[in-house]
């Protein structure tokens, strides 16, 4: 899948963020748990999240200073899932 149009395409993504912090975390993310854990649906949802998600709302799941669910949008199961994939993989990889 690391070769696919898609993932490049979620590469792609990740790494145009205008906040440096998201786009490391992206980057770590994506190489360290989407290769493992996601499959093409789960790719498509998550590159369709980067498109719609402002970089302040991603950063504030990240460090957790916003609830998924107050925000505008995200409400749909395929992107809240998403959400909190990213924000227990933050939790979990850089907390210490």
């Amino acid at each position: 899948m690391q070769n696919s149009p898609l993932f490049k395409k979620t590469l792609f993504n990740a790494s145009r963020r205008a906040t440096l912090e998201n786009e490391l975390i992206l980057r770590k993310f994506l190489t360290g748990f989407v290769l493992k854990h996601y499959n093409v649906s789960d790719l498509k949802n998550l590159n369709g999240l980067l498109e719609k998600i402002s970089d302040n709302d991603l950063y504030g799941i990240l460090i957790g200073s916003k609830n998924i669910e107050n925000l505008p949008d995200y409400d749909n199961k395929k992107y809240s899932t998403i959400l909190v994939d990213l924000k227990n993989f933050t939790n979990k990889d850089f907390a210490s």
